[in-house]
């Protein structure tokens, strides 16, 4: 592989990340809208049922895009437990 081969694969890596950027905060933006609804309707920050659902289907999700299940639930863990944080926060502000 050549130096500029290297850069073109590292330049395709950059466009994919911007984008992975992007879609998380888009996520977070209707993550904070479901936020105010929970604080306006005295709901839980955290939702058991809801996450143990979210986290089979994503890992359902990375086994048929061949990832490891293992790795994404990991990003989904942090994912939450932010989303959590964010609500909680947005609760205490009401």
């Amino acid at each position: 592989m050549s130096k500029n081969e290297l850069e073109k694969l590292r330049a395709e890596i950059n466009s994919l990340d911007k984008e992975l950027v992007s879609v998380l905060a888009k996520r977070f933006a209707v993550t904070q809208k479901v936020g105010k609804y929970k604080a306006k309707n005295n709901l839980p920050a955290k939702d058991p049922k809801r996450e143990k659902e979210l986290y089979a289907s994503r890992e359902l999700m990375a086994k048929n895009f061949k990832l490891d299940a293992k790795m994404v639930k990991k990003i989904f863990q942090e994912i939450i437990k932010t989303v959590r944080k964010n609500h909680r926060l947005i609760k205490s502000k009401k």
